[in-house]
């Protein structure tokens, strides 16, 4: 099974070498590497993590690639920087991974042998999409949330249903938030990220477009990383801080609800749950302590309204 990790990088030196040497010590190491500078970053940076990259992973046939800077003009870069590493995968299947994580030195390895015994003992033809149980390294709560089922009145609401293969415990789901999934190759340049999901819910639309189109999509409760993230305060963990990040979380959902859900589904959320949420986004806001409270209430209304008028 021959597969690339890809890697968007932010550039900060102090992790991007704990990232390098955590990979250097891998039991199992891909057959290529692929890391992604911001185009914000290539001037300054892309020589210095050659650099590092040289001095550690000696033994990996590394590139290093650097995105169009006109998509960091209007912002668009998460699911762009995630399509365009995605785009120059040549092999079979991929690992897409933040420099930021925190893994074990038989993660890879651990991953790959759960996706084969998944992929075996169910006996299916498809290729499955597969994540990891993604933990916060400070606090041990799990980040990478899924919904297996969706109710149309309270999409808010989730259910866990495991399944259970050989000693391995994975939840097929209808769409996850994840930053860390190993993905067949074909399947994912052909769907793509949609680069109109800035900030937020890129990954959600992704997920939800796999799991509609018939492909299994599964997250291990077996397997573990941890995301080592700075602290957050509470606003932030939502999206509705700095205010920049509430617009486009008040923007997005009704952008994936208007893509993605039938006619009955939409009547449904926008009749009831729109209202409710948008509230309780108001209410958040005002509620816990912020620099920007007024800001972040502008944004999520004007965020509302664009998604509603199509604006976007």
């Amino acid at each position: 099974m021959k597969w690339t990790l890809c890697v968007p990088t932010s550039w900060k030196e102090e992790v991007l070498q704990q990232w390098v040497s955590q990979t250097s010590k891998q039991t199992h190491k891909p057959d290529k590497c692929i890391f992604l500078v911001h185009g914000k970053h290539k001037a300054e940076c892309v020589q210095k993590i050659k650099s590092i990259l040289r001095n550690w992973l000696t033994d990996l046939d590394v590139k290093v690639i650097v995105n169009g800077d006109e998509w960091y003009e209007t912002g668009n870069w998460v699911a762009y920087d995630r399509q365009f590493l995605i785009d120059q995968v040549e092999t079979p299947y991929f690992y897409m991974i933040d420099d930021d994580n925190v893994f074990s030195k038989d993660f890879f390895s651990d991953c790959l042998q759960e996706y084969r015994i998944i992929f075996h003992e169910t006996q299916e033809l498809q290729e499955w999409f597969y994540s990891p149980l993604i933990e916060r390294r400070k606090t041990w709560m799990i980040q990478s949330w899924w919904i297996v089922k969706v109710r149309r009145f309270f999409p808010k609401f989730y259910f866990w249903k495991p399944e259970k293969w050989s000693e391995y415990i994975c939840h097929k789901v209808a769409f996850i938030w994840a930053n860390s999934f190993f993905w067949p190759t074909q399947i994912a340049q052909k769907i793509a990220f949609d680069p109109i999901f800035d900030k937020c819910a890129e990954d959600i639309d992704f997920s939800y477009r796999i799991t509609k189109a018939g492909i299994p999509y599964v997250v291990s409760d077996t397997i573990r990383i941890h995301h080592m993230e700075r602290d957050k305060t509470q606003l932030e963990k939502v999206f509705l801080e700095p205010y920049t990040t509430a617009y486009f979380r008040a923007r997005n959902r009704i952008i994936f609800m208007k893509k993605n859900w039938t006619f009955r589904e939409k009547v449904q959320y926008f009749g009831c749950w729109l209202r409710v949420q948008t509230l309780w986004f108001f209410l958040y806001a005002l509620w816990y302590p912020s620099q920007s409270k007024r800001e972040i209430v502008k944004s999520i209304t004007r965020g509302t309204c664009d998604g509603l008028r199509g604006n976007y």
